[in-house]
């Protein structure tokens, strides 16, 4: 395992828990009105927390398009697993994910250890 590949699966490990810390808190906070609908209105609460939303928003968009495109064209399969671990687990995990598994497919392909700096 290269260098690149374990700081990716390492900052994906952690942006899954960092942000399913946060998930848990709003969970419990949030009681019976739990829910993708609050979730999203909770974005909303002040201009700063909607900005954030609405730049990972569009930055998502922008990536899971990438991710998909990206995928076909070197040749990595289940490009569609990425966008869907970016939802539902979080968007530093799906990403992160992704990264790791596009070094790990090139130094596999290449047959060379891709560890040298970008």
């Amino acid at each position: 395992m290269s260098k690149r590949e374990i700081m990716y699966g390492l900052l994906a490990f952690l942006g899954a828990i960092g942000g399913w810390y946060f998930n848990w808190q709003y969970y419990v906070q949030a009681g019976a009105n739990f829910g993708w609908a609050d979730w999203t209105r909770q974005c909303f609460v002040n201009p700063a927390a909607a900005s954030a939303f609405m730049d990972l928003t569009f930055g998502y968009i922008i990536l899971a398009i990438w991710m998909v495109i990206e995928a076909r064209k070197i040749g990595m399969r289940f490009s569609w697993l990425y966008v869907v671990l970016t939802i539902w687990i979080s968007f530093a995990f799906g990403v992160g994910l992704f990264l790791l598994f596009r070094e790990r497919h090139f130094r596999l392909r290449d047959g060379v250890l891709r560890s040298s700096p970008a």
